[in-house]
């Protein structure tokens, strides 16, 4: 049903007009994704040099590979969505829009997390030369910061194809791809930032279609209509988004539960090839995870009292540095948000392990242990990685305050519940 002049009508009228109608602005909108990439790749070859050409082209690949993935993942929620809206069933049109819209938030979070932490690997094993690997690396870091908002536009998009309008996701795309080349002039030329200038005009481009097209999704009156405090993932409809049945969802599932075992020995060997350092700072060790505990719950009790936020909004923020697991149970036995506690514990991790160690330089922290157990209370897997480069100390403490900052922050969290 049309109701709006961008909308098309897919079930009356002439098939070959419709379907001009809505292919060609489809098709357009792939190809200028990827002119993204392109347009960095002349500019940077144009005003910085053979170095930051060669630096930005060798990323080509893997960006056309992300970008063409992520495109495709989003036509499981432009299928869904467009089955429910020609079936008039608005109530599962208004869970698939949110459902969607929250999958992609935390999956462009996690995307952006994982690039960051794996982009210079990535590249060393598509062979990138050694003279330009430091500025494709910070190319590729930067670039998969904007993943968010790439992930959130694709999906928002997604939706609007499925009511039948192309027309506005391409406009939204042609608005980003000149503020991309503009921004691309300005802090390459101007600013002289070269590498790093390309990259941010490009988030920054991609920031603005995502957020003109969360707005048309947010003004429109018909049933795909947003509201953010409406965001909730349903798993019957995330499944049917990368269309996988709920019985075969479960059959394949419960395997996962068997790496857990290795996963926890693999944390394990390293805190017992440590054990006389345990033995000799246990104390010191488990007053440092307790106060980070503390600290980490006064932080949040400080910030949801200057920005005046809901209990269910304070408690949704209390399980930020510890572990998935026990961050989904606890925040969902206090009545905070689940989805949102997964998205807040993974930028925690994803922060810790990007600063941790210059962290540790400005502070002048040296000691391997005080390293461990500040990281690992901090944020928790992911920062534990990031320790385990340091030193083989760090990494041993740093699993050892995974379990114990878990443990205490249930209580600490159960507690501060009551005060706010």
């Amino acid at each position: 049903m049309k109701t709006n002049k961008y909308e098309i009508d897919m079930c009356n009228g002439s098939i070959m007009d419709k379907l001009i109608s809505f292919a060609l602005p489809l098709m357009l909108s792939g190809i200028l994704q990827l002119m993204f990439n392109a347009v960095d790749i002349i500019v940077v070859g144009h005003f910085t040099g053979k170095q930051a050409l060669a630096a930005v082209g060798s990323t080509t690949a893997l960006i056309n590979v992300f970008t063409n993935l992520f495109i495709g993942i989003s036509l499981g929620a432009n299928v869904l969505a467009a089955r429910f809206f020609a079936s008039g069933r608005e109530k599962e049109m208004s869970d698939t829009v949110h459902t969607a819209i929250l999958l992609a938030l935390i999956s462009g979070i996690l995307m952006a997390g994982i690039g960051v932490i794996s982009a210079k690997g990535a590249l060393l094993l598509m062979g990138t030369p050694d003279n330009v690997i430091a500025q494709s690396t910070l190319y590729m870091r930067i670039y998969f910061l904007g993943m968010p908002f790439f992930m959130l536009y694709n999906y928002g998009a997604a939706i609007l194809r499925a009511v039948g309008d192309t027309k506005r996701p391409l406009l939204f795309l042609v608005i980003s791809g000149c503020a991309n080349a503009l921004l691309d002039l300005i802090l390459v030329i101007g600013f002289h930032l070269g590498v790093a200038g390309v990259a941010t005009a490009t988030i920054t481009a991609q920031m603005i279609s995502c957020i003109l097209v969360l707005l048309c999704l947010y003004r429109t009156d018909s049933c795909y209509q947003l509201r953010f405090s409406k965001l909730k993932i349903k798993k019957v409809y995330l499944l049917q988004i990368f269309q996988v049945d709920y019985d075969t969802y479960e059959s394949g599932a419960k395997y996962l539960s068997y790496f857990l075992t290795p996963a926890t020995v693999a944390l394990a060997v390293p805190l017992y090839e440590q054990i006389e350092p345990l033995k000799k700072n246990w104390k010191a060790i488990l007053a440092g995870i307790f106060a980070g505990a503390m600290t980490s719950a006064l932080c949040v009790l400080v910030l949801s009292l200057i920005f005046k936020l809901s209990h269910k909004q304070y408690v949704t923020l209390l399980p930020k540095s510890i572990t998935t697991a026990i961050g989904m149970g606890l925040s969902e036995e206090l009545g905070g948000i689940v989805t949102i506690t997964v998205a807040v514990i993974i930028v925690t991790g994803v922060i810790g392990n990007m600063f941790a160690e210059n962290i540790c330089k400005l502070f002048h922290i040296s000691d391997p242990v005080a390293k461990g157990v500040g990281i690992g209370s901090a944020s928790h897997a992911m920062g534990t990685s990031k320790a385990m480069e340091m030193g083989e100390i760090e990494g041993a403490m740093s699993s050892l305050s995974i379990a114990v900052s878990g443990l205490m922050t249930v209580v600490v969290s159960l507690i501060f519940s009551h005060i706010y």
